[in-house]
């Protein structure tokens, strides 16, 4: 099972002068021609990871803004599920050959900061899965965000009252931008492997510790220092590799694993 996650930066995607990442959406904005030409620079450069990974089987997008043009990158043996908070768009895009999807649960740490829980079947062996992309909170007190364990399994417990039960045998696999680097704690760390329970009564996931993958500030020539983004699986411990795109894309760099 491939997997890629990539925080976009709605800075770069609109070529926008505010925000965390106003300088590279600048950057962008001066780069392009009465167009979006890191959000173009997307386009390409999935075009050509798709091709050298011989396709990817879930694509996570976080901060997807003006990505309509997504649409027309995937044919219909993929669904592609847009899911807004406040100015966030998150993409979830799944390939039906390998996955019945059995519910779409979105929800939000706060507005702004959404997540998209999916209930999922692997075609190849029938075995449950819970899918999760989202975008964690950069400060706990200023943005009052509470757990991420405790805000996912909230909200699968309102549409699925005995869920520690109906989900206890399923596969987890959450994959997004976490703001690691601001919430260490949140995540017990043994060495070079990282556990994390998602859902409080649920199984515990893991992964190994990936290099940073985060982020440029001033130009994409900085170098990135953060460990932000993250792929945890339950029932194996994934190797995460981060990629590095070779034209001005986003502040975040594009992280994929490869799981059994």
């Amino acid at each position: 099972m491939k997997i890629l996650s990539f925080n976009v930066s709605w800075e770069c995607m609109t070529n926008s002068d505010t925000g965390t990442a106003k300088n590279l959406g600048t950057i962008c904005k001066n780069l392009s021609k009465n167009n979006y030409q890191c959000r173009d620079n997307l386009i390409l450069y999935l075009r050509q990871i798709r091709n050298n990974y011989n396709e990817f089987d879930i694509l996570c997008f976080q901060e997807a803004s003006n990505l309509d043009v997504l649409k027309e990158e995937f044919n219909s043996n993929f669904f592609l599920h847009q899911h807004k908070s406040g100015n966030e768009t998150m993409i979830t895009i799944i390939n039906h050959n390998l996955f019945n999807i059995i519910d779409i649960i979105p929800g939000e740490f706060k507005i702004g900061r959404p997540f998209c829980i999916f209930i999922i079947e692997s075609k190849v062996d029938l075995k449950p899965i819970i899918f999760v992309n989202l975008h964690y909170c950069s400060s706990l007190k200023k943005d009052n965000c509470n757990h991420i364990s405790y805000i996912l399994s909230q909200t699968l417990k309102k549409k699925y009252p005995n869920y520690e039960i109906d989900f206890s045998n399923y596969r987890i696999i959450v994959a997004g931008d976490f703001n690691y680097h601001l919430h260490p704690n949140m995540i017990i760390e043994h060495n070079s492997i990282l556990e994390f329970k998602p859902f409080y009564s649920l199984s515990s996931l893991k992964a190994y510790k990936p290099f940073e993958s985060c982020c440029y500030y001033n130009n994409f020539k900085d170098n990135v220092n953060y460990i932000t983004d993250l792929i945890f699986d339950s029932d194996s411990i994934n190797q995460i590799m981060i990629l590095k795109p070779k034209t001005p894309i986003s502040d975040h760099l594009p992280i994929i694993t490869i799981l059994p």
